[in-house]
């Protein structure tokens, strides 16, 4: 995953002259203390995505976050949501966020699962 990450980001720095002092990742999983615990979709556990960027490129701040968070997130701050102070949203595909209090940014996420039909 960091490689192909670093070859996007080192393409566009190089090729659009582009700089960047910060990298935000959504991951559609379960993320603790900013690590990938697991990630049903791309097969991952235990993974320090987080690190394996920052070693990659120095100097430079990495955040990992579920994805439906960053979205949720995304939402409140440019989105449909920046009106509301609570709210439900739904991602539907890699997530539910439930009772978003904006004020303090404690959110609560249901379990991750992944299930194939047909």
């Amino acid at each position: 995953i960091e490689s192909y990450i670093t070859e996007v980001l080192t393409r566009w720095k190089n090729d659009e002259g582009v700089s960047f002092n910060k990298i935000g990742i959504g991951v559609p999983g379960i993320i603790v203390d900013s690590k990938v615990e697991r990630c049903v979709n791309l097969g991952i556990k235990d993974y320090d995505l987080k690190q394996k960027i920052e070693n990659i490129f120095p100097g430079v701040d990495v955040k990992i976050k579920n994805d439906a968070k960053c979205a949720a997130l995304a939402e409140k701050k440019l989105g449909s949501l920046k009106d509301y102070s609570d709210c439900i949203f739904l991602c539907l595909g890699t997530g539910i966020i439930i009772q978003m209090e904006f004020r303090n940014y404690k959110n609560k996420e249901t379990k991750h699962e992944s299930k194939r039909t047909g």
